[in-house]
């Protein structure tokens, strides 16, 4: 991710004329880097728990845009676009929810949670700023060089990374690496897309509407467990899928109240 948006980042600035970036660039940098922090807890999570709960995790990142944007942006909700906030917030509840676990206790995985939603909401308001204050391509380039940043940063203070990036990356394979460049394709297009939204509307509106990804989510959960069940082991047992679903159904309607 981080040699990928260096690139992209370098190609957009020399393609627009190698423009002299201003003091106000350090918000898309400063953005690039909080999205790559969240990346690293993003797949550490993976890890640890089904894809298709992880739209229900980063779900949770728009409490976070809401207080942050509140603060910085001066950007406001009304009340009905509260109550629906309130449902999303729910519908990530009921998929978190245990009952095995059911005293909330501080885990590893709970703050990857909270790292992953704090940082993709802190890159989200600091994209808003840097595209407030500079056009929105320029943007992208700042976004793609504070990208590359966090990842040299990650690389040069983690000796688990670095460890794992230099073994690995001598392993690799040929159709892994497409995987991966495939893969960051569909990021950058959705990231982009994303901060595309933002420069049309608020940052907290633009956030719930990843809710819309749920269904997808269930649904490519099930499809590729059953189709490669070795490598892609999703929990397809009919109470969590029902539980999904629930869930699934509350932030749609939570959706309803944001944008009606």
């Amino acid at each position: 991710m981080a040699v990928v948006s260096f690139f992209i980042g370098t190609a957009i600035w020399a393609s627009c004329g190698f423009f002299m970036p201003g003091i106000f660039a350090l918000f898309g940098v400063a953005s690039g880097v909080a999205t790559i922090i969240a990346a690293v807890a993003y797949f550490d999570l993976m890890a640890r728990k089904d894809a298709s709960e992880m739209i229900f995790y980063i779900g949770l990142t728009t409490p976070f845009i809401f207080i942050l944007s509140y603060i910085f942006l001066g950007e406001r909700i009304s009340l009905a676009q509260s109550a629906g906030f309130i449902l999303i917030l729910s519908a990530g509840a009921l998929v978190l929810f245990k009952k095995e676990e059911a005293r909330l206790r501080w885990t590893k995985t709970l703050a990857l949670i909270l790292t992953i939603d704090g940082m993709w909401a802190l890159g989200a308001v600091l994209m808003k700023l840097a595209i407030n204050e500079n056009s929105f391509i320029r943007s992208m380039c700042y976004e793609g060089w504070g990208m590359a940043l966090g990842g040299v940063m990650l690389y040069s203070f983690s000796s688990d990374i670095r460890k794992y990036f230099l073994r690995n990356f001598d392993n690799v394979q040929k159709r892994t690496l497409i995987f991966f460049g495939f893969n960051e394709v569909l990021s950058l297009s959705g990231r982009w897309l994303e901060y595309f939204a933002y420069s049309l509307g608020p940052v907290v509106l633009v956030s719930v509407a990843g809710g819309t990804q749920t269904f997808y989510c269930i649904l490519l959960g099930a499809v590729l467990t059953f189709i490669f069940p070795a490598t892609f082991k999703e929990d397809v047992s009919r109470n969590n899928i029902a539980k999904k679903i629930i869930a699934a159904a509350i932030l749609l309607v939570g959706l309803y109240f944001v944008y009606r």
